[in-house]
């Protein structure tokens, strides 16, 4: 790369790819995060040879704040709606279930789309999510 365009390639839409190719943003975005968080960048260029982008020196040790981790225990969520799981592998159904009743939801299960589609009939107003990772096209849920 010739100095001409080695002088450009940090600025905002600057770039040497042909239109359409590019916006230029890149190599400045990264310049301005590397900025702000108090380091720097070092750019090589070798006409004919290519270019490097090296360089984000740690930061020295005595400006580093030593603390104690902190382990923060994830909050408890629960609730009382009622959870249709449809999950064709009974070993991982089982495990969603007894983690959802666990924590307070009414929890029904279906093994496929079949099932599932079955269970929301008989009682389609009491069922508030349904939880799958069953994909059908042909399986149409009826309306209500």
């Amino acid at each position: 790369m010739e100095a001409e365009t080695r002088s450009h390639i940090f600025e905002p839409f600057f770039t040497t790819k042909e239109q359409g190719k590019g916006t230029g943003l890149g190599l400045s975005t990264i310049y301005g995060i590397v900025k702000q968080s108090g380091g720097h960048l070092e750019f090589e260029s070798s006409l004919g040879k290519g270019n490097s982008l090296s360089h984000l020196p740690a930061m020295p040790e005595a400006q580093v704040e030593q603390s104690e981790p902190t382990v923060t225990q994830p909050e408890e969520l629960g609730g009382s709606a009622t959870i249709l799981v449809v999950e064709d592998e009974t070993a991982l159904r089982r495990m969603i279930c007894l983690s959802l009743e666990r924590r307070g939801y009414k929890v029904l299960a279906a093994k496929d789309g079949a099932e599932a589609i079955e269970i929301c009939q008989q009682s389609p107003s009491q069922i508030h999510l349904v939880l799958s990772d069953i994909m059908n096209a042909a399986c149409k849920w009826p309306a209500n």
